[in-house]
C-alpha cells in the first residue's frame, strides 16, 4: 500500500516536472523562430581617433536586429553629430555616451604649456569639488603648520576615472588623475615636489577673476 502511495507520488512529481519542462521548451521554440524586428541605428562610418568631432560623413545608419543593439547604445543620429570623440571608435562600431563629450565642449589648447598628472589621492581633503575639462584652477601647497603657497593657476585638460577612461568632468565619476596644464617649468615643478608630499590643495577662483 505504502509503495503504490510513493509511486503516485513519484509519478505525479515526474509528470509536473514533464509539464514544465514542455512548457519551457516552447517557449524556447517559440523565441528562437519569431521574428525579430529591425531597426535603423548609427555606426561609425569608418575609424575615428579620439578627440574627433563627429561629422554628418562619419556617421553612417545600418539596419540591424533589435535584440543585437547593446543596450546603452545611442540610437538617434543627431545626438551624435557635432559632439567629440573621447576614445578611439572603429568602422562599424556603436557609439555610446560615455565615449563621447556634450555638444560644445571646446578643446583645450595647451601647445605653449606643460601638462603635469595628479593623483586624486594627492590632493588634500579632495572632497568632490566639481572638476570639469577646460576650466580653471589654483592649486596650493598645502603642509602642516606652514601658511599655504600659491603653486599656480592651471587648466584642467583632461579628468581619467579608475577604469582609465576619459571623462568630461568629475559629477558621477570615480576619478584617478587630475591632468592639469600650467604656463612654467617653475609650476611644472612645484606641482610634482607637492603632490610627491600629498600636499596639494585645489581652488576654484571666483567667475569675474
Amino acid at each position: 500500500m505504502k509503495f503504490n502511495r510513493r509511486m503516485k507520488i513519484i509519478l505525479l512529481i515526474c509528470a509536473t516536472l514533464g509539464v514544465l519542462l514542455t512548457f519551457m521548451l516552447y517557449n524556447m521554440i517559440k523565441t528562437s523562430v519569431e521574428p525579430v524586428d529591425e531597426v535603423l541605428v548609427p555606426v561609425a562610418n569608418q575609424s575615428l581617433v579620439k578627440d574627433t568631432e563627429i561629422k554628418e560623413t562619419d556617421v553612417k545608419m545600418v539596419s540591424i536586429k533589435e535584440n543585437l543593439v547593446p543596450k546603452d547604445a545611442i540610437v538617434l543620429k543627431n545626438e551624435i553629430i557635432g559632439k567629440r570623440l573621447l576614445d578611439v571608435t572603429h568602422e562599424g562600431e556603436f557609439f555610446f555616451p560615455n565615449r563621447i563629450s556634450e555638444r560644445g565642449v571646446t578643446r583645450v589648447v595647451i601647445d605653449d604649456m606643460y601638462v603635469v598628472g595628479i593623483d586624486i589621492e594627492n590632493i588634500s581633503d579632495f572632497m568632490g569639488l566639481q572638476l570639469k575639462i577646460g576650466d580653471k584652477y589654483i592649486l596650493y601647497s598645502k603642509m602642516p603648520g606652514v601658511e599655504p603657497v600659491k603653486l599656480a593657476e592651471v587648466i584642467i585638460v583632461s579628468l581619467v576615472d579608475l577604469s582609465a577612461k576619459e571623462v568630461i568632468d568629475s559629477e558621477g565619476a570615480n576619478l584617478k588623475t587630475v591632468n592639469v596644464a600650467v604656463k612654467s617649468e617653475g609650476e611644472m615643478k612645484a606641482l610634482i615636489t607637492a603632490e610627491q608630499n600629498r600636499a596639494i590643495e585645489i581652488i576654484r577662483p571666483p567667475v569675474n577673476k
